[in-house]
């Protein structure tokens, strides 16, 4: 048990991503991929958040943001600082740990702004989980949001089903939600993405592809049928 804190302690580190296009730079407290897969900064997270500078003169609207498998807490803490006339962004996870590195972050990046950390498992809607006192996640909040934030959270395709139907449970009928997968963990489920996109209700209203160095990252932004 001492030795996993001990190994824990020294596998902490805090890096530095700049944004030019935004002229962004977030500082990210961050895990070592060998000690918590949820808490390390993946290369997908930052894709995302370069895709969302392209974005940023069709998010002029957006006013509720929610990010589904914070992790650290990058993408959140930069949409957040990018779209600064937004009313709130919640950030979401599974995993205890990663919800408490996410307010760490937070308070290392003296985000300016609401933002709201919350656990959240997909596919269960009906149970709230108070981590805030004043907010209740995530029954009251169906249908809320203009934009639905995602980076490489699929690793099974097993994870899927729950994560489209919480997308299509928490979008706005006008929403857009921003998907951003590593090829290779696409290639898992990519012959049967398009088949669970209309089971969920969703369509692709776009498919792009980054290429950075030796990875291929697929985009995807997600509408309502």
């Amino acid at each position: 048990m001492f030795e996993d804190e001990e190994e824990s302690k020294h596998s902490v580190e805090i890096l530095t991503y700049d944004f030019p296009v935004s002229k962004i730079q977030l500082q990210i407290k961050t895990m070592k991929l060998h000690v918590g897969v949820s808490r390390s900064v993946w290369k997908a997270s930052v894709i995302m958040a370069r895709y969302l500078e392209t974005l940023l003169p069709d998010l002029q609207n957006v006013n509720t943001v929610l990010e589904l498998g914070s992790g650290t807490g990058l993408g959140g803490i930069f949409a957040r600082t990018l779209l600064k006339e937004a009313e709130t962004v919640y950030m979401t996870d599974i995993c205890t740990k990663s919800l408490q590195m996410i307010r760490e972050n937070i308070l290392l990046n003296m985000t300016s702004g609401e933002i709201s950390v919350n656990y959240l498992e997909w596919g269960k809607h009906d149970i709230n989980h108070e981590l805030n006192d004043d907010k209740a996640f995530p029954t009251e909040h169906q249908g809320q949001f203009d934009l639905i934030i995602a980076s490489d959270v699929v690793y099974i395709p097993e994870c899927l089903q729950p994560l489209l139907q919480s997308i299509k449970h928490f979008m706005k009928p006008t929403g857009t939600c921003l998907l951003v997968n590593n090829r290779i963990r696409q290639d898992l489920f990519i012959d049967r993405f398009d088949g669970m996109l209309d089971q969920a209700g969703l369509k692709k209203s776009k498919e792009d592809e980054v290429i950075e160095g030796a990875d291929k990252f697929k985009v995807y932004l997600l509408t309502h049928q």
